[in-house]
């Protein structure tokens, strides 16, 4: 009993392991950046880095998170999903009026704003790209759906 409980003292990781880990998977240096700058608008995010943003960055407001069942029924996941199809992308982002963009650095959607005149990027590294919409087009972006209930 002593060996294994010796065994996962020894063996556990330490809590700088666990962030390091946290940290290459989630956009903690890319939060502390708008935090830093006082970002406020509509942030279009990766779909796994919805709860982190809101647990670590309260004040963001994320596009969607991991709790898909809450954004099926008004349509916001079906508009995800959507946005992943090139084709659509540039539409979604309008129809919500979507300010910022997060997204991996390996995703299509980063791709296509890197080239579109629409957006400029403000912040990157390994584990996410920030994306501002140029302020010609943020007033051009078309009006925010409301659904009646």
């Amino acid at each position: 009993m002593a060996v294994i409980v010796g065994s996962l003292i020894l063996f556990f990781p330490s809590a700088a392991q666990l962030q390091q880990k946290v940290d290459e998977e989630y956009p903690r240096a890319a939060l502390d950046f708008m935090q830093r700058q006082h970002l406020n608008g509509r942030i279009f995010n990766h779909y796994v880095w919805g709860g982190y943003m809101e647990w670590n960055a309260p004040e963001l407001k994320p596009f969607i998170d991991g709790r898909a069942d809450v954004f099926v029924h008004n349509g916001v996941f079906d508009d995800f999903v959507k946005s992943t199809a090139i084709e659509e992308s540039l539409d979604i982002l309008n129809r919500y009026r979507i300010d910022y963009a997060l997204l991996n650095p390996n995703q299509p959607l980063t791709y296509l704003l890197e080239h579109s005149p629409e957006w400029r990027p403000i912040y990157s590294d390994k584990v996410a790209v920030l994306f501002e919409r140029t302020q010609a087009t943020a007033a051009a972006a078309t009006p925010l759906k409301v659904q009646a209930n």
